[in-house]
């Protein structure tokens, strides 16, 4: 793990990753699944490093640089014993928070992808310097992830445009242990889809659900002035979804507001065997205005 950090320390210090690892947030807790090419007998299994040497592989070694501590599951999308359909129900049966597709290529190629189009997926635009990215990156429901050339600090001459967000190139281990930097969109993709699990596995322990939008939404703000997705210098508090607790009593001109006491203009009242509570308070506790339009005797709220 140290000789990961040191070989990786210029992109992770890009990123801001080391703070947030010293800080726990590692994809602990996380699942990413990581859709590609694998030289394995199963469609679909756990992350491991001693299989043979694969694009997927290689895809899943990037992730890890960035989520070590993440759950990656590989899915056998392409290739011989591969079999998508099975891919496809096992991601809508066990709901994977972050799926990795550094596969792409013509629309006919790519559009089983979209049976997976409510799923957050982070998706390489493809190495051929166009315009235009690859599908599934084209979608409108993907993220689409190019690569930036940190030494040059320009984008990757390979890199297709249209992207939503850069990702970094890492070092990672080959067969023989040695390191070395994978070129293409499809090893900077996991590298970004790594750091947003980190993000994730912040949101899983407040409570809050990954949804795709706000995965989506959190990449695409935290860029750099150069378009690469990089985490907060300070890690973001997450506010709580907590339910207002608001008490009131027949006949009382006082309430309480998640426990604090409130004088009331009026207090509520029974009434033909139905309780008449303030509109304006309640609705004012619970951030809304109210205004009374006298001409057509209406109250509005509004939030």
């Amino acid at each position: 793990m140290t000789n990961m950090i040191e070989k990786n320390r210029a992109v992770l210090e890009i990123t801001n990753l080391i703070a947030w690892h010293n800080s726990g947030y590692t994809g602990k807790g996380v699942t990413i699944a990581v859709i590609d090419n694998f030289e394995m007998d199963k469609v679909i299994m756990p992350y491991n490093h001693n299989l043979p040497v694969s694009h997927g592989l290689n895809v899943c070694k990037s992730a890890r640089v960035t989520a070590p501590d993440a759950n990656i599951m590989m899915l056998k999308w392409k290739g011989q014993g591969s079999d998508k359909q099975r891919c496809i129900d096992w991601i809508n049966a066990n709901k994977p928070h972050l799926i990795n597709i550094s596969l792409g290529g013509i629309y006919l190629q790519a559009k089983d992808f979209e049976k997976l189009e409510e799923h957050p997926l982070f998706c390489a635009t493809g190495n051929n310097a166009k315009d235009i990215p690859d599908y599934p990156a084209r979608f409108n429901f993907a993220l689409a992830v190019g690569s930036w050339n940190h030494n040059l600090n320009k984008v990757a001459s390979y890199s297709n445009r249209g992207e939503d967000i850069f990702g970094l190139n890492p070092y990672i281990k080959n067969s023989q242990g040695n390191w070395w930097t994978p070129m293409g969109t499809s090893f900077a993709t996991p590298f970004a889809t790594g750091l947003a699990a980190c993000y994730v596995q912040l949101l899983l322990e407040q409570g809050v659900k990954p949804k795709q939008e706000l995965v989506y939404d959190f990449a695409k703000q935290n860029r750099n002035a150069y378009g690469v997705f990089v985490l907060p210098n300070e890690i973001p508090k997450i506010k709580e979804d907590n339910p207002m607790k608001i008490v009131l009593q027949i006949g009382k001109n006082e309430a309480t507001v998640d426990g604090e006491k409130v004088s009331l203009d009026a207090p509520p009242v029974l009434q033909n065997g139905r309780t008449m509570v303030p509109l304006r308070f309640i609705a004012e506790s619970l951030g809304c205005k109210v205004e009374w339009d006298g001409k057509k005797q209406k109250v509005i709220i509004t939030r």
